[in-house]
């Protein structure tokens, strides 16, 4: 009834958030690093943020039970997609610009911290984790922005993830983790259909990546502070980042390779791997499932590594091989076309 619920109700604010930002002119247009050519929609993250925040608080009462963890996870995506939707706004006022990188750092750290601090508060988180997390926190919530460049990426992210998480709660026996994880799951499926439409199509903006990345970062801290006592380390933290890992290589493999080649890192490009499936192959499709099916590995992993921690030596080398197949793939494919030529 729960998940049935959020998709309802996600889907009706996503109705309401595209006419309402349509009406405003919130459009991205098109430039050299967009995988589109045509001005679309941009900003309905808001719509699935607050899907996903009304369903994260019906979740504390079909918990039966006050979780603080649940409201950090709340505000947390709250402030974070907050963030992004004012600089989907500022976006729209002055075509390509936003708010000011140091601004929107600023804000991330502050929000981070505030979250990771709840964190150690109300669950077994140590306080030296705290710089450790929140220094992953505002990585993995740019590395979101980053990754959200093709249709669909994001929204099945948002649905593998929390499902994902949705089973670690159960082999965790934690089921606020997992009805809240579930709730993060349905509220990101309810936007795909928008992200793939041909004739109203919407993008979540960085109001949704802002906020996909700080939930999924804040379940991963979830997940760690509650698996860690109970699994050990090494098994715990490496269960914990496996939902994260695929978006996490792109990201840093990319920007290491173009400092290597001695590219300024801030400009805008289209070098991410997941960008070149897209441009070997012509299809924004194929590039989504590429992602997703590696998150959908990795995320597997974690939950054997959960059920088996002893095993966690096999478990990180199963998690480099995933590593290596995503990261070769765009050369595979390359290689490939060259020798049909």
């Amino acid at each position: 009834m729960l998940a049935a619920g959020v998709g309802v109700v996600t889907s009706l604010l996503l109705a309401l958030a595209q006419r309402i930002l349509q009406g405003a002119g919130v459009m991205d247009v098109p430039n050299h690093r967009s995988s589109h050519h045509h001005p679309v929609v941009r900003g309905g993250g808001v719509g699935i943020v607050a899907g996903l925040l009304l369903g994260l608080a019906a979740s504390t009462w079909a918990a039966g039970q006050f979780r603080t963890e649940l409201v950090v996870v709340l505000l947390a995506t709250l402030f974070s997609s907050l963030i992004g939707l004012a600089d989907d706004l500022a976006g729209a006022r002055h075509t390509d610009a936003g708010l000011s990188v140091r601004l929107r750092m600023l804000a991330q750290i502050v929000t981070t911290t505030a979250a990771a601090v709840g964190f150690w508060i109300s669950t077994m988180l140590q306080w030296w984790q705290i710089p450790v997390v929140v220094l992953v926190g505002v990585f993995y919530i740019n590395a979101t922005n980053f990754m959200d460049g093709v249709n669909g990426i994001s929204g099945l992210h948002g649905l593998i993830t929390g499902a994902t998480f949705f089973f670690y709660g159960r082999a965790l026996d934690a089921p606020s983790l997992d009805a809240a994880a579930l709730v993060l799951a349905i509220s990101f499926a309810a936007f795909l259909p928008w992200n793939f439409s041909g004739t109203r199509r919407m993008f979540m903006g960085d109001a949704g990546s802002y906020g996909l990345g700080c939930a999924v970062w804040a379940f991963a801290v979830w997940t760690l502070s509650v698996a860690e006592p109970r699994i050990g380390t090494p098994a715990a933290w490496l269960a914990a980042g496996a939902p994260l890992l695929i978006y996490a290589v792109d990201v840093v493999f990319t920007l290491l390779r173009r400092a290597i080649r001695g590219e300024q890192l801030t400009e805008a490009h289209r070098e991410h791997v997941y960008q070149k499936i897209q441009q070997e192959t012509g299809s924004h499709l194929a590039s989504t499932l590429w992602c997703s099916v590696g998150t959908a590995l990795s995320g597997a992993v974690g939950l054997w590594m959960l059920l088996r921690p002893t095993d966690w030596l096999l478990g990180a080398a199963a998690l480099a091989l995933i590593v290596v197949i995503y990261l070769v793939g765009p050369l595979r494919l390359r290689t490939t076309e060259t020798e049909t030529a």
